[in-house]
């Protein structure tokens, strides 16, 4: 097992990885955005185990609830890296909000679903023909979460059109499922496993869009980038070893997503986990910009390459 000894006294060889200066300058402060989310982990886990400080960053993360607000962030130079879904940034960039993905987050897998469309136990909602003029809770409104959860009750017989839909941040879907303030939630890890007392499952909503596709990614603005492209390449270099870091280590990792996102023992212990992608790849980023096509989140048609960002040859 690697750990935070490993990393911190291999800080000089990482300049093998990025072609600037020497890796045991001091470190550049990095202002990184958010979510206390599994499929966000990496940057908890390079903090934790000195893969930023092994390239020079001396990372300040801060949680923030939902990818919007961090899109917004880092384009008002607020935060120098966010976190967040695929629409909020085409939507962002579509409305001239400047910014692009550097780095790949978490995966959803139609074969480890970690999103759930959720009811209370004894809630007569089965399919998506139940939903009609009901409330459905999601993060953030015109995200992945929300088209997500169009596309699914379109494709179980109801029709999104007639469902109203509410922000609500993920740790407070339970209580609001509870209070009969909305009649579903969409949750994902580790809230779907905090929920499970209450409610019940009736399918996951990624699976409607792909069996494969980046929900989250790293992204940061094109001011910034252009001023700061050797920076990007080390922040990508020790996300990418946190990813393949955190793929292997599922027991070592989950130690750390549990001080940093705060989830309780027990929930770890069943909760279903994110898988990371290594390399930013238009296959991974496109389903997602289709769907918010299709439901209007996204106005126009729009090629993943529109929001990827690559480290010059030479940074």
């Amino acid at each position: 097992m690697m750990n935070r000894r490993t990393f911190v006294g291999s800080a000089c060889a990482a300049a093998a990885f990025v072609a600037a200066g020497p890796a045991c300058a001091a470190a550049t402060v990095l202002r990184v955005g958010t979510q206390p989310v599994d499929s966000s982990g990496q940057v908890f886990y390079a903090k934790e185990l000195g893969m930023f400080e092994a390239v020079g960053l001396d990372v300040q993360i801060t949680s923030m609830p939902n990818g919007q607000e961090q899109v917004t962030a880092v384009s008002a130079g607020a935060l120098d890296i966010g976190n967040s879904a695929v629409g909020s940034v085409a939507a962002a960039r579509e409305k001239g909000l400047l910014v692009k993905y550097i780095a790949p987050g978490g995966l959803a897998l139609a074969s480890a679903p970690t999103d759930v469309l959720m009811v209370l136990k004894d809630s007569p909602i089965q399919t998506g023909a139940d939903f009609s003029g009901k409330v459905i809770a999601v993060n953030g409104l015109g995200n992945v979460i929300q088209y997500g959860t169009e596309q699914w009750i379109d494709n179980h017989g109801g029709d999104s059109k007639k469902v109203k839909w509410v922000e609500i941040p993920f740790p407070l879907m339970a209580p609001a499922l509870q209070q009969h303030r909305v009649d579903a939630a969409t949750v994902v890890e580790p809230f779907v496993s905090d929920a499970k007392n209450v409610a019940r499952g009736i399918g996951s909503v990624f699976e409607s869009i792909a069996s494969r596709f980046m929900t989250v990614g790293w992204l940061a603005s094109d001011a910034w980038l252009q001023q700061n492209a050797e920076v990007a390449a080390r922040f990508i270099t020790a996300v990418r070893r946190a990813s393949v870091w955190a793929n292997a280590h599922r027991k070592e990792s989950a130690e750390i997503l549990m001080r940093y996102a705060k989830i309780k023992p027990e929930t770890l212990e069943t909760m279903t986990r994110v898988s990371y992608s290594l390399d930013l790849t238009a296959q991974d980023i496109q389903p997602a910009i289709n769907v918010g096509v299709k439901y209007g989140a996204i106005e126009h048609p729009m090629a993943a390459s529109e929001i990827m960002w690559r480290p010059p040859r030479r940074v």
